[in-house]
């Protein structure tokens, strides 16, 4: 008797989630796609969705991105966290699946698969979407140290890259003059 009481009007069996959202005639009438990826984060996001305001939903298509972004609304400054080590899969694990998910999509690397070390090397090159990260990490002025041990790390490839993203040729440059004006008041 209980699953007919909350059961689908027309069919014999439970609401899913996505089946209650997207149902026809329903207040909300949103557009879930039926694929894997957006199952899966529907999952994840499930009680952030439901804090959303109505009318805020109202005829919204919501798919795996869309649904993600509710969790994640900026990828960028979770790409800075992550690599920090404030955003992990233990600390907020939600968070960091849809996390993840959009920093395949969105800047094609993937957190779950690689390391802080690895974005380091991308940050510091600041291509495409890295670009951004960058431009993040400057406004805030030092407050990812975690990040800036990253990029002590890392090591230009090129002659061509941007050589201020890298810590450890500004050290070097600072340990040079240092000999150089050592060996100048010396004499």
């Amino acid at each position: 008797m209980a699953g007919s009481f909350f059961g689908q009007p027309k069919q014999a069996r439970d609401w899913t989630l996505r089946g209650f959202l997207a149902a026809q005639g329903s207040p909300i009438g949103l557009e879930i796609p039926e694929d894997k990826a957006t199952r899966e984060a529907l999952g994840r996001a499930a009680a952030r969705l439901f804090t959303e305001p109505m009318e805020s939903l109202k005829g919204r298509r919501l798919d795996a991105a869309a649904l993600d972004g509710l969790l994640v609304p900026d990828p960028v400054a979770d790409m800075l966290r992550w690599m920090d080590g404030t955003l992990t899969a233990d600390t907020d694990p939600q968070r960091f699946a849809a996390f993840a998910s959009l920093a395949a999509k969105q800047m094609g690397f993937d957190p779950r698969k690689r390391s802080p070390q690895d974005a380091a090397g991308l940050l510091a090159k600041r291509e495409k979407a890295w670009a951004k990260v960058w431009d993040r990490f400057e406004e805030a002025n030092g407050a990812y140290d975690g990040v800036v041990k990253l990029l002590r790390l890392e090591e230009p490839q090129s002659l061509f890259e941007r050589r201020d993203a890298y810590p450890i040729l500004m050290e070097r440059g600072e340990n040079e003059l240092r000999a150089a004006l050592g060996l100048r008041s010396g004499t």
